[in-house]
């Protein structure tokens, strides 16, 4: 089987067009149709603090040829969905796809059923999803579950990473995801991604991964040991800074070039969403402290 996008964005394969795409389809085929037989499969604005090739000896991706890992939310697929892809469906978790371990042998039924659930995905996104995050998120897991094949989920919450602002919580800007042994490993920059256009100077930068949920302010120091740099939040400045490059000279939006500095920090509150699943331990010190989260 042989795929290739058109000039209008549509996927073909073999002589089956299917129709107008968007951007999260792209990743289950460059799973699938890569040349390598065990994956990870990164999101572009999710950066490791250590070398993941850690994750392929683990027991847990030996153990079922997979990992895959949590995200924020209870489940919220719609009530069609148990219905169509059975009761096994029914998971009180959400799973986040910024970052996917699988051996392709190992999991190729799940894979194939994903690809069909991918190539039909204005009928399985939202029958999955139905609420945050719409897009390829739930399709793997769905497909393991539905066929029965037992997969790895790392066990570990997700931390919620940001700055602190007037409501004395996190406004998050990036999720850290854990190894399965607990180690932070995935820094998931979803909002105010990183870009090549950096503040002139040191003193001119915006710090980002000031506090968490689940580390309060000692995060600083855990991404920095995870990292094992001194401050891993200027090396990965002074990365940038150093290896960037320009493509054309269109501005980017969210910085003051003229000024040399910036960005804006983007962010929001995860106790101002619906559907949080509050049973992760990422809000236990949040429920420690008196805050209801619904």
């Amino acid at each position: 089987m042989s795929g290739h996008v058109a000039r209008d964005g549509a996927l073909r394969v073999g002589d089956k067009m299917l129709g107008a795409t968007n951007r999260f389809m792209y990743k289950l085929l460059a799973l699938l149709f890569s040349s390598f037989e065990e994956v990870l499969l990164l999101d572009s604005d999710n950066i490791p603090l250590s070398d993941p090739a850690a994750l392929f000896a683990s027991d847990l991706y030996l153990s079922t040829g997979s990992l895959l890992w949590m995200d924020f939310w209870r489940s919220s697929s719609a009530p069609d969905c148990q219905a169509i892809l059975g009761n096994a469906t029914l998971v009180p978790h959400t799973h986040e796809s910024g970052q996917m371990v699988v051996s392709k042998s190992r999991t190729w039924d799940a894979l194939a059923l994903a690809l069909f659930m991918n190539s039909h995905n204005e009928v399985f996104y939202p029958l999955t999803v139905n609420y945050m995050g719409l897009g390829d998120k739930e399709i793997f897991a769905y497909a393991f579950l539905h066929l029965g094949i037992p997969y790895g989920l790392v066990p570990h919450s997700p931390d919620h990473v940001g700055v602190r602002d007037d409501k004395a919580v996190v406004m998050g800007n990036t999720m850290l995801q854990h190894a399965p042994d607990g180690a932070p490993m995935f820094m998931h920059t979803n909002l105010g991604k990183p870009t090549g256009y950096v503040p002139a100077s040191k003193s001119t930068y915006v710090r980002r991964w000031v506090v968490s949920l689940l580390h309060g302010e000692g995060l600083v120091g855990v991404i920095n040991r995870a990292a094992g740099v001194d401050d891993f939040e200027m090396w990965y400045y002074v990365l940038l800074r150093n290896r960037r490059c320009f493509f054309d000279d269109r501005p980017a939006k969210h910085w003051y070039l003229r000024l040399a500095h910036g960005p804006l920090l983007e962010g929001f509150h995860i106790t101002d969403h619906y559907n949080v699943n509050t049973e992760l331990e990422a809000f236990r010190p949040l429920k420690a402290q008196g805050y209801v989260v619904e």
